[in-house]
């Protein structure tokens, strides 16, 4: 994430033409609306009649298109999630079947077929960069409050993608932190295999699962299980298909949903799905980046993808310079965006926490949690910590001084009945009381 002044106000001034553009017709998704990258090796399309969402992927030259088009819910798009729930404006239809997403801006379009509006697209035939009013899901033709930028890039077998969300809601409440889709894939029903690495030990070889396999009975409801490779792949009988790589994610849901699995084309019912997801607070303004890559190949091609993509392991340490880091609240907010060299919470009732994301850490290896921090209020934080064996394990008290002043507060954790085994997430309870928690970083050491 990162902010950038000039830039986004250019983008707002794009959103305002979007919405205008959006109240319009959407154009109906046809040949004549796809944008197509080719390097000889895969061959991309995106439907400029449903916000530039990628609508086909496949080998070069005439291969099987991987990608379900049977509504504009399916694709692979962009899908962010945030409060109220339900989101439904003076005036707007909502689809009761859907109002528990709340506010849920998709790049192809709305539950009632009306395309996200493309207001920008480039393609100098190794890039692709577009900007879309994406259309709230859950709603009768009403756009978001809202930009998605997108750049497209072909590397080999694979599809990167850099992505960006720029908020604009006239809404400014700071709603809670929500399970986004980073992105939202979805295969055709050949592709049905949902596999992954799920154990403790990433990129030692250990072997795969096969989550959703033909005849398991598997698929539907969507499985949440922890990738903690960072990849996911949805294959054929032939081990061979789509994998999504987002190196910040270690969760992820996934599944396969219509019968009979191994069959179906772009425009039938039956479709895998994989979202990598991390929980994000998405402010009113927000200026929200990430990026996640298609590696279309066997699954040994996608797991070694991962491997030489992943940052070597170190120690948790997250340093809160500009953005959240993937934290988010409970029962208290912060200040807002953009975040400046700390995050600012907001001390009150005795159950307000911060809730790290998921991580994957063998806590011997650096057994000294450390924060960064200056409390107007209370005497002591609470800190709980979930192993991988989904135990949460704790309290574990730290005193803390109320004098508003930054300190080093650390405790060693060796020791601490339970907690063997990785750091799957961390969760700190402030202490009660008036003002502000102001923190530069949380992490471990040795």
């Amino acid at each position: 994430m990162h902010r950038d002044g000039a830039k986004y106000k250019k983008l707002l001034t794009t959103l305002a033409l979007g919405l205008a553009l959006a109240g319009l017709a959407p154009s109906p998704s046809t040949a004549a609306t796809l944008s197509y990258l080719d390097n000889g090796r895969i061959r991309l399309g995106l439907d400029a009649g449903m916000g530039g969402a990628i609508s086909y992927l496949g080998k070069s030259g005439g291969g099987s298109n991987l990608i379900n088009n049977w509504d504009f819910g399916r694709e692979t798009q962009l899908s962010f999630y945030s409060g109220p729930v339900p989101f439904a404006p003076p005036g707007a239809t909502l689809d009761p079947s859907w109002q528990g997403l709340g506010w849920n801006p998709i790049q192809a379009g709305d539950a009632f077929k009306h395309g996200s509006r493309v207001v920008d697209l480039k393609n100098d035939g190794r890039t692709i960069r577009l900007r879309c009013v994406p259309m709230i899901w859950p709603l009768n033709n009403v756009p978001a409050e809202c930009v998605f930028d997108c750049t497209y890039r072909l590397s080999g077998n694979t599809v990167e993608v850099d992505n960006r969300l720029l908020n604009a809601r006239s809404d400014r409440t700071q709603y809670s932190g929500r399970c986004q889709e980073l992105p939202a894939v979805y295969s055709n029903g050949a592709w049905y295999k949902l596999v992954s690495y799920t154990g403790d030990a990433p990129f030692t070889g250990a072997p795969t699962t096969n989550l959703v396999d033909l005849n398991d009975g598997r698929g539907w409801p969507w499985l949440t299980f922890y990738g903690t490779e960072h990849w996911a792949a949805l294959l054929d009988k032939n081990d061979w298909g789509l994998g999504v790589f987002e190196p910040e994610a270690t969760r992820f849901g996934g599944g396969f949903a219509g019968q009979p699995k191994g069959i179906g084309g772009p425009t039938n019912d039956q479709t895998g799905y994989i979202a990598p997801n991390l929980d994000e607070i998405l402010d009113y303004n927000i200026n929200y980046s990430f990026r996640y890559v298609l590696i279309v190949g066997r699954r040994d091609e996608i797991r070694r993808y991962a491997a030489e993509h992943t940052r070597a392991q170190a120690p948790p340490r997250w340093v809160f310079k500009t953005d959240r880091q993937h934290w988010i609240y409970e029962n208290t907010t912060d200040t807002g965006w953009p975040v400046q060299g700390e995050l600012r919470v907001k001390l009150g009732p005795p159950d307000a926490a911060l809730l790290s994301p998921e991580i994957l850490w063998p806590v011997s290896k650096t057994p000294v949690f450390r924060m960064d921090a200056a409390f107007a209020a209370g005497r002591e934080i609470s800190l709980f910590i979930q192993t991988s064996r989904q135990n949460w394990i704790g309290p574990v008290k730290v005193p803390v001084t109320p004098d508003g002043k930054y300190s080093p507060y650390q405790t060693n954790l060796a020791g601490v009945d339970g907690l063997d085994g990785a750091v799957r997430r961390v969760k700190i309870i402030l202490p009660p009381g008036a003002g502000l928690a102001r923190i530069r970083s949380i992490g471990f050491q040795r």
